[in-house]
């Protein structure tokens, strides 16, 4: 009986060991995830207050010229990229400086912003190309479109930005943040860099064509009318027919024009060339009267070069009396 009660004593103490064990597991447990929970809870509290932090910074508004001059896009450029495929949704957005007309014989520009980029009814010549392409400009409250032609190389001055900021108070709009001007630049840098596919540089032989005034060889694009042209019939196409026919004689009038123009130039610079000759014939006759008239006219002068021809002094033959008589 003692050995019992001393072994289920010592089964006791086991258990009760164990126990205490297990409870200090628990506890340190329980610990570590507060300890987690709490951490988790201050990074989540960080993120909020970081996120406060910048939803409580003020917005930025440009106040000079020099950060919309970021965003100015030139006569040049527009040139260099008004057939391109990405031109429309590249420009809008940014500024350029627009000619409105002329005050007491100066240029006046305004400072506008592209809003859309639209078709007009002409076809324009832009330094070394054509297109039609007009730009829809927003001054303050009031928008129109000019042809790309009107927009100005020259940056942005004092009094023309002024004049734009002036307007947008007025219309009680909102100035372009400086963020939204870095994005632009980051967006125009991006298309700078721009690695053309097939499929684009197809596209832009393409729209570059629509607009030529004249095709580059008259009798290639004269084939391919015709060809065009056969193909219509054969499909029966009446409509396609009529239409390629008036592309034919309109290239057979253009290039008898400018044939004729060629033949003018040419005729033009035989009749100069002639011209030319008979006014150097005239003067060189003019002056030689002149000079010779001077020549008469002067004194005798011993140290004057004179035209003469030499003398050559010869024995003449004596006759033969004896063989006389």
């Amino acid at each position: 009986m003692g050995l019992i009660s001393e072994s289920s004593s010592g089964s006791d103490s086991e258990a009760a060991e164990r126990k205490s064990d297990e409870g200090e597991d628990s506890g340190s447990d329980a610990e570590a995830s507060s300890r987690s929970s709490v951490q988790s809870d201050s990074g989540s509290e960080s993120d909020t207050r970081s996120r406060r932090s910048r939803e409580r910074e003020p917005v930025k508004f440009i106040q000079v010229k020099e950060d919309l001059e970021d965003i100015r896009v030139s006569r040049h450029r527009l040139e260099q990229w008004c057939h391109m495929p990405f031109f429309k949704k590249t420009i809008c957005g940014c500024f350029v400086r627009i000619g409105i007309g002329n005050k007491d014989g100066y240029p006046v520009y305004r400072c506008a912003e592209i809003v859309d980029v639209v078709e007009t009814a002409k076809i324009y010549q832009l330094g070394t190309t054509r297109t039609n392409k007009g730009l829809k400009l927003r001054f303050g409250a009031s928008e129109r479109v000019y042809r790309l032609e009107f927009v100005s190389n020259s940056k942005f001055t004092e009094q023309e930005f002024f004049k734009w900021k002036e307007a947008i108070m007025v219309s009680a709009s909102f100035l372009p943040t400086v963020e939204d001007v870095r994005k632009k630049v980051a967006e125009l840098k991006k298309y700078m860099k721009h690695q053309f596919t097939d499929k684009e540089i197809v596209d832009l032989v393409a729209e570059k064509k629509r607009f030529q005034k004249n095709p580059t060889n008259f009798a290639v694009r004269k084939h391919e009318v015709m060809k065009e042209k056969e193909l219509a019939e054969m499909a029966g196409d009446e409509f396609r027919v009529q239409k390629l026919t008036g592309e034919l004689e309109e290239i057979e009038e253009k290039a008898s024009e400018l044939d004729k123009r060629r033949v003018g130039k040419l005729n033009s610079i035989t009749w100069i060339n002639e011209r030319n000759r008979m006014n150097n014939i005239k003067h060189a006759e003019e002056a030689m009267r002149k000079e010779w008239k001077e020549s008469k006219n002067a004194a005798a002068d011993p140290f004057t070069r004179q035209s003469c021809r030499p003398v050559l002094a010869t024995k003449k033959k004596t006759v033969d009396s004896g063989s006389s008589q």
